[in-house]
C-alpha cells in the first residue's frame, strides 16, 4: 500500500487501513511526548506463555514488526530510545491578540506565528513547496494587503533562478470562493472582490508574483510556481455535468520533511494576529517517511 504524505495529513495524522489503526508519536515543542500506539482487532487467541513472559521493549517492537508486515511497509528499523521519544516534533502555532485571547489585556501586543512559520518554511525550503488554501490574498496584490507569504515565495523563487536550483512550487486553490451568488451577478460583490485581491497577488498588479519574476528576468515563470484547481466531470442521465471540487485545507508540505496544517487561511484576515484567532501546528517529521517510502 503506497500511502502518500498528504493522505497521511488529510487525516490528522491517523494512518487507518482496515481492522488496523495507526498513531505515530509526536513530541511538542513545550517538551511533551506521546508513545506510539497501535490498536488492532486480531483474531481472539489464547496468548503462548512465552510472549506473556516478554518485557514492554519487546511487545512494542513486536507490534511493530507486525504492523509494518501487515500494511506492506518496510520495518522501521531504530533505536528503542528513538522509538520512546518519537518519529516527529511538533509545535502549536497560532494568530491571537488582546481582544481575540486576552493576550495581556489592555495592550496592543498580537502572536503572528502561524504567518512567521509559513514564511520562514518558505525561506528554508530546498526542492519544493506544496500548497492547499481556501484562500491566497498576499501583500503582492498591494496596499492595504500586507501578509508577507507571496513575497517569501518570490524571493525563494528569485534565488532558485539565479542559483540555478531544480525548484518547484505547487499551489492548489478552489476555482471560485464559498460566497454566495453567481459571480456576474450583483449577489456576488464580496465573491468578485476575493478574486479581485486573488488575481492581483498573482497575476495582475504591479507587484504580483508573476510581474515581480518577471521584472527579475524569468521569462517563464510557471517553471518555478504553479496555480491549480480541482473540477470533476461526470454523466447524468447521459448528459455530460461538472461541478468544482471545493478545497477547504490551509496546508503546506516542504520538501516531504515539514509541513504546517490548521485553520489559517492565506490572507490577512487569518495570518496578522490582529484580526481572526487562528491555530495550527507544524510536524517536523524527520526520518518517518523517508523509512516509508523506501
Amino acid at each position: 500500500m503506497k500511502l502518500k504524505m498528504q493522505q497521511v495529513l488529510s487525516n490528522f495524522l491517523f494512518l487507518s487501513v482496515p481492522n488496523n489503526l495507526f498513531i505515530f508519536s509526536v513530541k511538542s515543542s513545550s517538551k511533551f511526548s506521546l508513545m506510539k500506539k497501535f490498536t488492532f482487532h486480531e483474531k481472539k487467541e489464547k496468548p503462548e506463555e512465552k510472549e506473556e513472559e516478554e518485557d514492554e521493549d519487546g511487545k512494542r517492537k513486536k507490534l511493530n514488526d507486525v504492523f509494518y508486515e501487515e500494511n506492506m511497509l518496510k520495518p522501521l528499523y531504530v533505536k528503542q530510545d528513538a522509538l520512546q521519544k518519537g518519529t516527529c516534533t511538533c509545535q502549536v502555532l497560532r494568530s491571537a491578540s488582546s481582544w481575540s485571547l486576552g493576550l495581556n489585556a489592555g495592550q496592543k501586543v498580537l502572536e503572528n506565528s502561524i504567518q512567521n512559520a509559513y514564511v520562514e518554511l518558505i525561506q528554508n525550503s530546498q526542492k519544493f513547496i506544496y500548497i492547499e488554501n481556501q484562500f491566497f490574498i498576499s501583500g503582492t496584490a498591494g496596499y492595504p494587503v500586507s501578509n508577507q507569504i507571496a513575497q517569501a515565495l518570490v524571493l525563494r523563487v528569485e534565488k532558485a533562478y539565479e542559483l540555478g536550483e531544480n525548484f518547484r512550487i505547487v499551489i492548489f486553490l478552489p476555482l471560485l470562493p464559498a460566497f454566495e451568488g453567481e459571480i456576474d451577478t450583483s449577489a456576488a460583490s464580496v465573491l468578485r472582490i476575493q478574486m479581485h485581491w486573488l488575481y492581483q497577488t498573482i497575476c495582475r498588479s504591479p507587484t504580483s508574483i508573476y510581474t515581480q519574476l518577471r521584472k527579475k528576468g524569468i521569462e517563464n515563470p510557471e517553471k518555478y510556481i504553479q496555480f491549480f484547481s480541482l473540477r470533476q466531470h461526470a454523466k447524468l442521465n447521459n448528459v455530460p455535468v461538472t461541478e468544482i471540487l471545493y478545497i477547504h485545507t490551509k496546508l503546506m508540505i516542504v520538501d516531504d520533511d515539514v509541513a504546517i496544517m490548521g485553520s489559517a487561511n492565506i490572507n490577512d484576515r487569518s495570518m496578522q494576529g490582529s484580526r481572526d484567532s487562528e491555530i495550527a501546528v507544524i510536524f517536523y517529521f524527520f526520518s518517518f517517511f523517508l523509512s516509508i517510502y523506501r
